[in-house]
């Protein structure tokens, strides 16, 4: 690999040690300085046999026995040797920085840039947790939970890991990177940035078989913002927020705990949904009519009753007398 190839292609980011380098600018890479020989002889005109042997040389260098553009052997064997020698000891450091850039970068199994919380971050827990068996149950309380909200996490790995440490960090607020807000109706109580490593490196979904956070949302912020402890919820970010499956375990007087489930670690967030008011229902008020409407009634009643009763009695009397 010729680092004047790679200092050529095109890129947004150059990792370390693939800055803009000479050769792009058509300077000759290591090995084949610039010079130029007197080719004037003694009469004051160019020496077509030193031009033309100049120019033998320089092809000899620029394309080398094998068509590569290095010249593997010269005559000697040994000037060349020196030269390519330091020439591929500042290759070696420059791909090696390429290559620790792109490890520390990229997602080896998605090719895709990791994503990392840039969000400015209130407070910060580590725990380290040492060396972990595939399929072994961990379960790390965590410190500092009234100030993180997470009490803790329980996971099982599918591999084993080396020098674990879990990670824990209060954000101010959603990272600017994260453009799409998690709720829309919902309440947000804090953002989280959750990491499990292993010497150093992150560990992604396809490591764990399971995890699990337990967390807790201080009763002052429920009663304040008026939520429904029910409704509350852990959110994940990753290609987008997911809602987690989340379960209330219980309270005391300050907390109210919660379970959730997690497929891998990233930035989260605790949302809770308003308790919505009823809407007050329409009712019809009853016609009250006033006692003495009632005895006029019944009065009227009774005076067509006895009328009706009277006239059917002058009928039957006059029809006996006749």
């Amino acid at each position: 690999i010729s680092i004047t190839s790679i200092a050529k292609t095109e890129k947004t980011s150059s990792p370390p040690g693939l800055e803009d380098n000479p050769s792009d600018t058509g300077d000759s890479p290591p090995g084949l300085d610039n010079k130029k020989t007197d080719t004037k002889d003694d009469d004051g005109e160019e020496d077509d046999d030193i031009d033309d042997a100049s120019d033998d040389e320089e092809d000899d260098d620029d394309t080398g026995d094998d068509g590569t553009g290095y010249d593997d052997d010269d005559e000697s064997g040994e000037e060349d040797d020196d030269i390519d020698d330091a020439s591929d000891d500042e290759e070696d450091k420059a791909i090696k920085s390429a290559v620790d850039w792109l490890k520390d970068n990229y997602d080896d199994a998605e090719g895709e840039v990791k994503y990392e919380a840039t969000g400015k971050i209130e407070i910060k827990v580590e725990k380290e947790i040492g060396n972990v068996s595939a399929g072994e149950k961990v379960i790390v309380k965590s410190e500092k939970s009234n100030q993180t909200s997470i009490a803790g996490v329980e996971f099982v790995t599918s591999t084993d890991c080396k020098n674990v440490k879990f990670t824990v960090a209060k954000l101010e607020d959603k990272p600017e990177e994260i453009t799409e807000e998690p709720t829309v109706n919902g309440t947000i109580y804090r953002y989280l940035d959750i990491k499990l490593t292993s010497n150093g490196t992150y560990l992604h979904e396809e490591e764990f078989e399971s995890m699990k956070f337990e967390f807790k949302v201080e009763k002052t912020w429920i009663n304040e913002n008026n939520i429904d402890k029910e409704t509350i919820t852990l959110i994940r970010y990753h290609d987008g927020w997911q809602h987690l499956s989340t379960m209330l375990l219980r309270e005391d007087d300050n907390y109210v705990y919660y379970e959730a489930e997690t497929p891998g670690l990233s930035t989260y967030t605790v949302v809770g949904t308003q308790i919505v008011e009823a809407s007050p229902s329409i009712i019809k008020e009853k016609t009250v009519v006033p006692l003495t409407a009632w005895i006029a009634i019944i009065i009227v009643i009774s005076m067509i009753f006895i009328a009706i009763v009277y006239k059917l009695r002058f009928v039957y009397m006059l029809e006996k007398n006749t």
